[in-house]
């Protein structure tokens, strides 16, 4: 696992597996009791995709659990369904071209082309940090996305998709520009 992706498993699973489970032998925790916790945090309102999460986490711990010989209960993930109460993750809405050149206006230096490179070209944070001066070819009004970096270590992009030629717009290849003419080696 990705070490953000083992950051987020263990962060559900302590704020709301560990503090409602704890006090039961891992032999208890079967399907009955795992469902009765997914109603109960659905019912205080965590998010259906947070649940959803959850229930993976748990089956996978429970499986190897198993396999280190503990007394843990086979899961079948299929067998817990997320309540359709459950509340549907909040929306995230598209920054306006409006707001993008707001933000890219009031920020300066590498905030401003960064910026500029999620916003313009739709870049996660990290696939943004991974651009290099040698992904931009201006002669062909592209940019390569190679790289991505995440806890400040270089690695490959989150999906083979994101690995990518893109177009360089105008506004982005301008911005560029000024922040190459300012002197940064990458």
């Amino acid at each position: 696992l990705r070490q953000s992706s083992l950051t987020r498993y263990t962060r559900l699973l302590r704020n709301l597996a560990i503090p409602e489970l704890a006090s039961l032998p891992i032999a208890q925790l079967d399907t009955a009791r795992l469902r009765q916790l997914f109603a109960d945090l659905a019912a205080r309102g965590i998010a259906r995709s947070t649940l959803v999460g959850l229930r993976s986490v748990m089956v996978q711990a429970l499986g190897a659990a198993r396999e280190d010989g503990l007394p843990a209960p086979i899961i079948q993930a299929s067998r817990l369904k997320i309540s359709l109460g459950a509340r549907v993750a909040r929306e995230i809405l598209p920054v306006t071209a409006q707001e993008l050149q707001a933000i890219i206006d009031t920020s300066a230096g590498a905030d401003r082309v960064a910026y500029g490179l999620m916003g313009f070209l739709g870049l996660r944070v990290s696939e943004a940090l991974g651009v290099c001066w040698r992904d931009i070819d201006y002669r062909r009004h592209e940019i390569t996305i190679r790289q991505a970096v995440v806890n400040g270590k270089i690695q490959q992009p989150k999906t083979a998709r994101s690995l990518a030629t893109l177009p360089l717009i105008g506004p982005l290849e301008e911005l560029l520009r000024q922040y190459q003419r300012m002197g940064p080696t990458n």
